[in-house]
């Protein structure tokens, strides 16, 4: 009896569920996934978005992430990779087309939950208006961390919109908030700048209202300290969790090495990137200057005039956000937040977070305009139309046609039926580890196959923070078979210059394969045997 209660609760809360929104969410998750559908044959990325299809399926298989395969990356997206891996994705198409639709349900919850407080015709533009501004952008569509950190991006700015109207932080919204910092730093380190850059703007919006209520100011800051305890505790627990996970399974010091350590003190001497919190936060605004100086304004392409509209959109929307109280606070903190989003780029792969938030700035100004001015009207149907068909006519134009292409594009290779992948299919049994000295993980994907030790000859940041380790489990248990490129090279360091024992290890014990392949080394005493099971393949 006891139960009827919460049953009564739940039956009612179900059928309280706007039925309208609910459907419109469906809609609109389908219409996400179908045009996300359509770069499902654009080319691979051979290293980082292969890296989380490899992870996953290690990770499926039984292996803990960081002690047994090296990432520099936070985990999130690998462990999505290796649900998705358990449901039986083995192609790097079958895991593309599970994020996609993973995106697209998420798109379609943002709808149903922001819909509520915010322009629906706006909630409902921006999905849209994101995915086919990726047209254009190489690897744009691909499934890295920069998308799951895109849709933390976004929820964050919808919840800061909000906040600066209603300056609570309800349950629902501390719970969103804990979901977007959660997917969005777990799987970018970077998203910490954005993240904190809003944080400061909340809490600067926040004071600001101690001042304005002096009678009431000890009561007022009581206030303030309780919702930002709930929320701290909220955010924190998910958080909580997955460190003691890795606590539990005796991974935590190989996550704050591979995930910190190599990110602050190794990583960033060999590509030049800075640490500094201000420099992180404030260069988007130098890739904004530095795109509008690059233009070819006499010849500007359809891509390049989407990209200056969602600009000019999001001044306009900025503009319009920070009217009223705490003005110089919501402008200052909009406008820092999507600098800070675009630390890493702008209109490239690792610019999708700042992508995000002006497609959905620019579907809010459109939006809030035609519910200002109904649809009926012929001004504002003239200007819907036109920026529709300027959004729009270069996705249709090169990005649709291939959701109907049932082969891949000419310079996309097939890798499931690649020679690489199907010699070590052929030369490693079930569950066999395999080793790895390159960026292309693509290959042991399509293979079903699973890195053999922690990748240290793959780039040089890895081969000096992982050296000693990689070395003791390849003398101690060498593997069969090798993926090793001799004229390996990254960012101009050569494989011979940064990972010298790895090389004399390989070249020592291994012989490469004489057939179809360069890439492919097999243990000495192997090769004889290894050369037949190539002869016989039809």
């Amino acid at each position: 009896m006891k139960f009827k209660p919460a049953l009564e609760r739940l039956k009612k809360k179900l059928f309280s569920i706007d039925r309208k929104r609910a459907l419109t969410s469906v809609l609109l998750c389908a219409i996400s996934f179908l045009l996300f559908a359509a770069y499902w044959n654009t080319q691979i990325f051979p290293s980082d978005e292969a890296e989380i299809f490899l992870h996953g399926q290690s990770i499926a298989s039984g292996l803990l992430l960081y002690k047994d395969v090296a990432s520099q990356h936070t985990p999130i997206m690998y462990y999505i990779a290796a649900v998705f891996s358990l449901l039986g994705a083995k192609t790097v198409l079958a895991f593309r087309l599970f994020f996609y639709g993973l995106f697209s349900v998420i798109y379609g919850a943002i709808y149903y939950r922001y819909s509520k407080h915010l322009s629906r015709k706006a909630l409902f533009i921006f999905p849209i208006a994101y995915i086919i501004s990726l047209y254009g952008i190489q690897f744009g569509a691909a499934v890295l961390s920069d998308q799951m950190q895109a849709i933390g991006m976004a929820v964050l700015f919808l919840e800061f919109i909000i906040f600066t109207k209603t300056h609570e932080l309800p349950i629902k919204s501390c719970i969103a908030i804990s979901f977007a910092i959660f997917v969005s730093f777990g799987s970018a380190f970077v998203s910490a700048f954005a993240i904190f850059v809003l944080f400061i703007a909340v809490l600067a919006f926040d004071l600001s209202a101690i001042g304005e209520k002096r009678p009431e100011c000890n009561k007022t800051a009581r206030l303030i300290t309780l919702k930002y305890l709930r929320l701290f505790g909220i955010v924190l627990l998910p958080i909580a969790l997955l460190v003691l996970y890795f606590l539990v399974s005796g991974s935590i010091v190989d996550m704050y090495t591979w995930v910190y350590k190599i990110n602050v003190s190794i990583y960033p001497k060999y590509i030049g990137y800075s640490m500094d919190v201000i420099e992180n936060i404030f260069n988007g605004f130098t890739r904004f200057f530095g795109f509008f100086d690059e233009i070819n304004w006499g010849d500007v392409s359809g891509t390049v005039l989407l990209r200056i509209i969602l600009i000019l959109l999001t001044i306009t929307y900025l503009l319009k956000f920070s009217f009223g109280r705490g003005a110089l606070i919501k402008l200052a903190g909009a406008a820092i937040f999507i600098s800070a989003c675009a630390t890493r780029g702008l209109f490239d792969y690792h610019g999708t977070p700042a992508v995000i938030i002006l497609a959905l700035s620019s579907a809010l100004a459109v939006g809030e305009f035609l519910e200002s001015h109904p649809i009926e009207k012929p001004f504002s149907s003239a200007v819907a139309a036109v920026l529709a068909l300027i959004v729009i006519s270069p996705y249709c134009q090169n990005a649709l046609p291939n959701l109907f292409r049932m082969d891949y594009r000419e310079d996309v290779a097939d890798f499931q039926d690649s020679v690489t992948s199907r010699y070590l299919d052929a030369l490693t049994d079930e569950g066999e580890r395999v080793g790895f000295s390159t960026l292309d993980c693509h290959y042991l994907v399509q293979s079903g196959t699973i890195p053999a030790m922690n990748q240290g000859g793959s780039v040089p940041w890895f081969w000096e923070m992982g050296k000693a380790q990689a070395m003791a489990e390849l003398t101690a248990a060498p593997p069969r078979v090798y993926i090793y490129y001799q004229d390996l090279t990254i960012w101009g360091y050569h494989i011979d210059d940064y990972a010298p024992e790895l090389v004399d290890f390989i070249e020592s014990n291994y012989t490469q394969l004489e057939r179809g392949t360069s890439t492919i080394w097999v243990l000495n005493s192997y090769y004889e045997e290894a050369m037949a099971i190539i002869d016989a393949l039809p």
